[in-house]
């Protein structure tokens, strides 16, 4: 027979080890969260330059500036932070709806960066446009890519947690006592 200490710092310890996966999570959610509202301080900042230096010279190009920050930046940062927020509560299809946001985000970015500079010229811009955009992206693919492996891992602490159901479960068949009925 095990003494009852044993016994019971093994119940503290499995008490422990159980919190550790809410802890991890609401690390990684916060990682997300951190990551949006960085997206959205960046993209208002860059989006209030392109006011103040194009829209006087240029309100083409400011709009043009405006549409592609919004979507690059500002869209899917006030995504994140939202996401992050029903993530807390479990909530998957919010998890797989954001990875698609973030693998869609990784093609967008390279690429505008990539057509812009290719599309500036015959339009009458300045390539030079896209110095600033372009030495963003140095910063936001590695970023991107560090936030689908952090998806990841909330989803196999999500699965930890709480293992996903699959439609129907069987569930355990209990008997049940038989009552006579006695007739007088």
């Amino acid at each position: 027979m095990r003494p009852p200490t044993s016994e019971f710092t093994r119940t503290i310890a499995d008490a422990r080890n159980a919190r550790e996966p809410y802890k991890q999570l609401r690390t990684a959610i916060g990682d997300v969260k951190l990551l949006g509202g960085l997206f959205v301080v960046i993209g208002l900042f860059s989006m209030a330059a392109a006011f103040v230096f194009a829209g006087r010279r240029d309100p083409m190009a400011a709009r043009l500036m405006a549409i592609v920050n919004t979507l690059v930046l500002l869209g899917p940062g006030v995504w994140y932070f939202a996401a992050g927020v029903m993530m807390r509560r479990m909530n998957r299809q919010v998890l797989r709806q954001t990875k698609w946001v973030a693998r869609t985000q990784l093609a967008i970015v390279p690429l505008s960066i990539v057509v812009g500079g290719m599309l500036a010229g015959p339009a009458g811009y300045s390539p030079e446009i896209f110095i600033i955009p372009a030495a963003l992206t140095a910063f936001f693919v590695p970023a991107l890519i560090a936030l689908l492996f952090t998806f990841r891992r909330i989803d196999g602490l999500m699965n930890q947690i709480e293992p996903e159901g699959h439609g129907f479960e069987a569930l355990p068949v209990q008997a049940m006592p038989l009552q006579r009925t006695v007739k007088e």
